[in-house]
Parts: structure tokens; sequence; C-alpha cells
């Protein structure tokens, strides 16, 4: 099922399941594609997985539980996956307080563990945690979120472009085994 929304007004909900169907309907031919434009896509989920219900099913079938997660904007669907699953987690309102945990729990049941943060200071707030992993030879895995690719510097030159990024990558490599 797809609707067009054009200047917040809905022109048709339309059953048609092809784009071009759609682009064959009056209002939509004679629009100034110049102008803002929505389109809003629905689609039944019986067979669709979403990427995050992937990965927290692949750090189930590990064994990488509990989680260690905080929230953050960066990584609401994977969170939403977790709390979605029949996954153990442990939250905490900081980062560094995560990493930390994680790195007891790691050496305490000799077991890898996970943590997921949001992007920005949230994967700065680990560095800590990532550091005494990385003295310890401690297995964790860490996941943190990052701003959309079109709101990133690349190599644009300047310092920051999207909301709070950092090239968190750039920062642990010399500190982890495999940095992506």
């Amino acid at each position: 099922v797809a609707g067009f929304i054009l200047k917040g007004k809905l022109i048709s909900s339309l059953n048609e399941r092809n784009l071009g169907d759609i682009l064959e309907k009056e209002e939509i031919k004679n629009f100034n594609f110049s102008e803002p434009v929505r389109i809003l896509w629905l689609t039944e989920r019986k067979n669709l997985k979403k990427v995050s219900d992937i990965v927290v099913e692949y750090l189930s079938e590990k064994k990488l539980e509990p989680i260690f997660m905080g929230s953050g904007g960066r990584i609401m669907h994977l969170l939403g996956s977790v709390i979605g699953k029949d996954v153990k987690y442990v939250c905490s309102h900081h980062e560094q307080a995560l990493s930390i945990m994680a790195g007891g729990f790691s050496r305490i049941l000799c077991k890898p563990s996970c943590v997921l943060v949001t992007g920005g200071p949230g994967g700065t707030n680990t560095l800590t945690g990532v550091a005494d992993a990385w003295v310890n030879s401690t297995p964790i895995i860490f996941i943190s979120g990052q701003s959309s690719e079109d709101q990133t510097i690349g190599s644009s030159g300047l310092r920051q472009l999207g909301d709070k990024e950092v090239p968190i990558t750039e920062l642990v490599k010399p500190i982890t085994k495999y940095a992506v």
C-alpha cells in the first residue's frame, strides 16, 4: 500500500504495488518536484526483518548476553530489537559505566560481552572501557551508533557537520583488534 503526501496533503492512498502506476496519477504528473515531496510507503511486515533484528539475533546466538546498553537516538532500532526479543540486557544512563560493567562481566565469567551505545558522546564515553579491554585482552564487542552518511563530514574539510558527529572508528582503531 502506498500513498503520496504533497505539501502535507495526502493525494491518495493507493493500492498499486508499482511506482509506475502511482506516477501516472494526474496530481503527480502535474506536480512541481522542485518543491518538498514526501512519499509514504506502507508495507506488510510479515516476512520482513530489520537489520537490527538480525544483529540482535546474531548476538544472542553467539551467547553475548546480557547485552550492556544505553539509550540514544543513533541506536534506537537496535534497542527496540533487544527489548522486543527474549534477550537479557543491562541498562545504564552512562556509557562509561556500561563499558566497565561489560569488562568486569567478561573477566569474571571468562566470556565475551557486548555493549550498545549511541553515537557521538555515547561512543567517546566508552573509551576508558575500550582501552581497559585492550590492555587486559578482554573480549568485548562495542557497537556505537553514527550520524547518517549524508550528515558526516567525509572529505569536506569541516570539523563537524552532523549532530554529535565524532570519528569514533578512527579514535578506537589504535586500541581495538578491529574497528569499522
